[in-house]
């Protein structure tokens, strides 16, 4: 498995959308494409209140 990690040159990092506004968050995830172990993009973490 090739664990390097390193970032797509069309890097996307997306804002979540809430009622039709972009909206960002603190935290967020990065996707990774399983075949390079490139960072594609990054993507908000929504917290559900609970």
């Amino acid at each position: 498995m090739n664990t390097a990690q390193w970032d797509h040159p069309a890097l996307r990092a997306e804002a979540l959308r809430r009622g039709g506004e972009r909206v960002t968050r603190a935290r967020t995830l990065d996707v990774f494409d399983p075949y390079t172990g490139m960072r594609v993009g990054t993507v908000n973490v929504w917290e559900v209140p609970g």
